[in-house]
């Protein structure tokens, strides 16, 4: 039987593990792999660190993957990913550097520029309905605005012959069709096509997420190897997608692990919204025709989406975290003077505090009742949280909750506090036209 084209996971987000991605891309089985290094907040938070030193806002182990690829690459492997985040020609040339270092003369790497809409944005002066106000009227709260790119940019540079592609804010999915339609050799997409090519994606883009990532709960739900779990790869049919993953791997790919990634972050599975297709995914059906391998059929593609999708970046001051432990018998009630001390202490700084609250690690984080702690706890852990105006407020506040350490309740240890930036992303819709976007390759 002719063997059929296959396509890796490498990464569900930027901080995914390595070696996985390099067992699978080294093992043999597949021709290309796809790295997904962006979650919502990813480009605010690219952009912010652009801001403070224009050489970064790009995936800082965008040089170590690479690197990683290395053996994949050298025998015509193919991988693409977002990797270029608020930088893509920082990400362009730190990918070339390394790619030279390693010798791998002759990979054409390709860079797709495009999708920062904030001046379109700030000419519409589009109304934010998060914020209550327009998009001008922000002023310096204003971080950025990218849109969500489609495959044509990726399905441009794999036609060039690139065997390493990246970009910037590309949907995740649509690096998967750009994938499939290199890989199927396409002429051109159609809805239904990229409907096949977006239910890749949709499976390669949550890395373990497929193989037993998130599933596990014992005794009910039992996930062996998770110790070392696999990243999973799909091989392509011409209107159904497998699922899989290396038999040494850890994890397993079952109907029920699948299931959950099919309908994972999907609001209406009838109209499954991407720059590049409406798919309808309510009619997918799985079969499993042998032990870690699960097939997907049904989907249906409509044509795309008249706007694209837009995520802007608003600062809304500073988080501020403090924390501690409070060791020995009655440490509920002293975590609770705690509390009632920091709320004393920090009303001179008015509204400089816009919002702040009280946790419990293990009892209030998640649910907020603690009414339902242990009357025997022995020890425990408090954190102290405040969203504020100001840099100044925000040190402030670590000071008074970092103060109850010194001279506070007995038994309290372990102090630490940081303040990051707080924003929000906000979705919005854009016009196609107001996205260029352009390609470029370097051969190394």
């Amino acid at each position: 039987m002719e063997r059929r084209p296959r396509a890796g996971a490498g990464s569900a987000f930027a901080g995914d593990a390595i070696p996985p991605a390099a067992d699978l891309a080294n093992s043999g089985e597949v021709d290309y792999m796809m790295f997904d290094r962006l979650g919502e907040q990813t480009m605010t938070l690219a952009t912010l660190r652009k801001m403070k030193n224009p050489a970064q806002g790009y995936d800082h182990h965008t040089g170590r993957v690479l690197k990683a690829m290395g053996g994949f690459l050298e025998k015509g492997g193919v991988v693409v990913g977002s990797f270029g985040q608020a930088n893509v020609p920082g990400a362009l040339i730190e990918a070339v550097d390394t790619a030279r270092a390693a010798g791998l003369t002759g990979l054409r790497i390709g860079a797709m520029h495009g999708g920062d809409v904030l001046d379109h944005l700030k000419a519409q002066n589009v109304y934010l309905p998060e914020t209550g106000c327009t998009i001008n009227e922000l002023g310096d709260r204003l971080i950025c605005a990218h849109a969500y790119l489609g495959a044509e940019g990726f399905i441009d540079l794999l036609d060039q012959g690139c065997g390493f592609v990246l970009g910037g804010r590309i949907s995740d999915p649509s690096m998967a069709v750009a994938i499939t339609h290199d890989a199927l050799g396409w002429d051109g997409l159609t809805p239904q096509r990229a409907a096949l090519g977006t239910l890749v994606g949709h499976m390669l883009q949550g890395s373990t997420g497929i193989s037993g990532g998130g599933f596990a709960d014992p005794p009910y739900r039992v996930v062996p190897g998770l110790d070392r779990l696999g990243f999973p790869y799909v091989i392509f049919g011409d209107d159904y997608v497998q699922v899989t993953k290396l038999p040494s791997a850890g994890g397993m790919v079952t109907a029920e692990t699948v299931k959950c990634r099919v309908g994972y972050e999907i609001h209406d599975p009838r109209s499954y919204l991407t720059p590049d297709v409406d798919m309808d995914m309510s009619m997918i059906s799985l079969t499993v025709p042998d032990k870690d391998l699960v097939e997907l059929r049904g989907m249906t593609g409509k044509p795309r989406p008249e706007k694209l999708r837009a995520l802007v970046g608003v600062r809304k001051g500073f988080k501020a975290v403090s924390e501690g432990s409070v060791g020995g018998w009655g440490c509920i009630e002293r975590a609770k003077l705690i509390e009632d001390i920091v709320r004393e202490r920090i009303k001179p700084l008015g509204d400089d505090i816009i919002d702040w609250k009280f946790e419990i690690y293990g009892i209030t984080t998640m649910y907020g009742n603690a009414s339902n702690a242990p009357s025997d706890l022995n020890e425990l852990r408090y954190r102290a949280v405040a969203r504020c105006a100001t840099k100044y407020a925000a040190r402030e506040f670590c000071n008074e909750v970092g103060m109850v350490y010194f001279d506070r309740p007995a038994g309290v240890a372990g102090p630490k506090s940081y303040i990051v930036d707080a924003f929000n992303v906000i979705g919005v819709p854009v016009d196609r036209d107001a996205v260029t976007i352009e390609t470029e390759v370097v051969t190394v």
